[in-house]
């Protein structure tokens, strides 16, 4: 016999926002997501892409889920992950949000539990790793970039990089992209003096790429160039 089914989103689990879509790889990051949730508070789960990142339930509400990030199942995740909101025996809340476990330049878990790089230290970022520069660190003597270093794309943000040496060796130093330019500020500011010493092949007072990228990407001009009807004077 022939069996007509029919579906109704409105008796859906939906998900339609998120309060961050960034936090650290130590865990521990607040999880606020709004959406509809129809069904009780023990059937739910929260679940992060699907290499076994777990979001804990704290709170829940049919408008509101708050949960709690575990750590990353990969040490330096590269993608972000979708967040998942599972209903026992109905499946996943439709909807298109992710979450990034991201090593934030101002938080000690990403240097070990130690303060952040001080005035006069150098920094050295692995291969491995990404950091996601929120916050002006104090002047810095050298910075090695083999892994990526991203400056941070919030509008309201005013990043300064202050360095004698920046070389970029294999790896990623960003600000902003083709598809997300910065549309905040953000300030390179090379400190060296004539007389420092100098880098084998770079010299001194140098930002220095080999074999890696630099990707400055600041807010679209329109337009971006005049043509002149006359001579100019």
């Amino acid at each position: 016999s022939l069996v007509t089914f029919s579906y109704d989103p409105q008796l859906s689990d939906v998900v339609t926002s998120v309060n961050t879509t960034r936090g650290s790889t130590a865990g521990g990051t607040a999880l606020a997501v709004a959406g509809n949730f129809r069904g009780a508070a023990e059937e739910y789960s929260v679940l992060l892409g699907t290499s076994g990142a777990t979001c804990e339930i704290v709170s829940f509400t049919q408008s509101e889920v708050v949960c709690v990030t575990s750590t990353p199942p990969e040490a330096h995740p590269q993608q972000p992950y979708r967040v998942n909101v599972y209903r026992e025996g109905y499946g996943f809340a439709t909807g298109n949000l992710t979450y990034h476990y991201v090593d934030l330049w101002s938080r000690r878990t990403t240097w070990g539990g130690g303060l952040p790089p001080g005035e006069g230290d150098s920094v050295y970022i692995p291969a491995d790793v990404t950091i996601l520069l929120d916050v002006s660190p104090p002047p810095l003597v050298l910075l090695v970039v083999d892994g990526q270093l991203v400056f941070d794309t919030d509008p309201e943000a005013d990043i300064q990089l202050q360095a004698a040496y920046i070389l970029v060796r294999q790896g990623n130093l960003t600000a902003g992209t083709p598809e997300q330019p910065l549309l905040g500020r953000a300030c390179i500011t090379l400190t060296g003096l004539p007389d420092d010493a100098q880098l084998p092949r770079y010299g001194s007072k140098v930002l220095a790429v080999r074999d890696g990228w630099l990707s400055l990407h600041g807010r679209p001009k329109s337009p971006a160039f005049s043509r002149l009807a006359a001579t100019a004077p």
